[in-house]
């Protein structure tokens, strides 16, 4: 693609890569974080500014009332014989605002949980978590506001 494409490669102990993939649509796509659940599916979430981003749930970018898109996706792999990656599933979301993605955790049970600010209408900035069961289906959002900028650098699971 002509924009910016996330990669993912996987090095052994030496430093040597053993697998890797890139993935993305014509515009910017940033991956910003990456975890491996215990049953060794890697996720990625980060955000796009494309709006021929790549999904397999047939998501598309929510577009901002100038026609920008820029919302959070989250992608998961699995390792097949080889080493070689295949899509486990690819999917968007977001609102019609910037919305950021800064931290990714993934339960034991392959469960994502992504967080990040978004820029809403007459709002500075509000911060948002959003849940994803195994399957990559959307199983919460919870927003945060306050008066001022109101970010989500981090998430964990348990």
């Amino acid at each position: 693609t002509s924009g910016t494409d996330v990669f993912l490669l996987e090095l052994d102990p030496a430093g040597a890569m053993q697998t890797w993939t890139t993935f993305g649509g014509t515009n910017a796509d940033h991956g910003l974080g990456v975890a491996i659940a215990p049953s060794g599916r890697v996720f990625v979430a980060g955000e796009t500014n494309s709006h021929d981003f790549p999904t397999s749930d047939g998501s598309t970018c929510v577009a901002s009332p100038g026609g920008a898109c820029y919302d959070g996706f989250l992608r998961a792999f699995d390792t097949a014989s080889g080493g070689t990656l295949s899509t486990a599933f690819s999917t968007l979301f977001g609102t019609d605002a910037w919305d950021l993605v800064r931290s990714l955790s993934v339960d034991p049970g392959g469960r994502a949980v992504v967080g990040g600010n978004t820029y809403l209408s007459g709002r500075l900035e509000d911060g948002f978590v959003a849940g994803f069961d195994a399957a990559g289906a959307s199983r919460f959002v919870t927003w945060l506001s306050g008066e001022g900028r109101d970010w989500v650098r981090g998430v964990a699971t348990d």
